[in-house]
């Protein structure tokens, strides 16, 4: 499939469906998305990956899944995603690799990710929990992803 068919399917997919149609994702394979160095992401109730769907593990369904439940919370893709880069920008999207880490969207989705009961047990605005204050400092502290993904697990843990 060419880039601009690809392309073309997100956009319709933003306008097409709601995030309440959808209770788990649905796995796309697909050339171009997400962009190299990406293993998957999601979009509009789907969990686009370069990669055959056998090799996508159930953390990172759990994960993209998370992201379907935030988008829920708002009632529309679009809600979602301006809010989603708004909160990206706000971290320093444009100058600093810890924008996207640090947002509060990422760190519901990275910190529960493992666990696989926090789906069903998720309530409406429950992402508002994962805000962090002085969280370009906190992931400097941490002195990487890795190391900022374990902090944000054990910090979230009983969450």
């Amino acid at each position: 499939m060419s880039f601009f068919k690809e392309l073309w399917f997100m956009v319709k997919a933003l306008f097409k469906s709601k995030p309440s149609e959808k209770d788990f994702v649905e796995i796309k394979q697909m050339e171009h998305f997400p962009f190299k160095g990406y293993l998957a992401m999601s979009w509009c109730g789907y969990l686009l990956t370069r990669y055959s769907p056998d090799n996508i593990d159930n953390e990172t369904v759990n994960h993209e899944t998370i992201h379907l439940m935030q988008a829920k919370d708002e009632g529309s893709w679009l809600k979602f995603y301006l809010k989603y880069l708004w909160e990206w920008v706000k971290g320093g999207a444009f100058f600093v690799s810890s924008s996207y880490y640090t947002m509060k969207y990422e760190v519901e989705a990275y910190a529960k990710e493992d666990d696989e009961t926090y789906l069903f047990r998720r309530k409406k605005g429950d992402v508002e929990k994962f805000k962090m204050n002085d969280r370009r400092k906190t992931f400097k502290e941490c002195g990487s992803s890795y190391w900022f993904k374990a902090y944000i697990k054990n910090l979230f843990k009983d969450i």
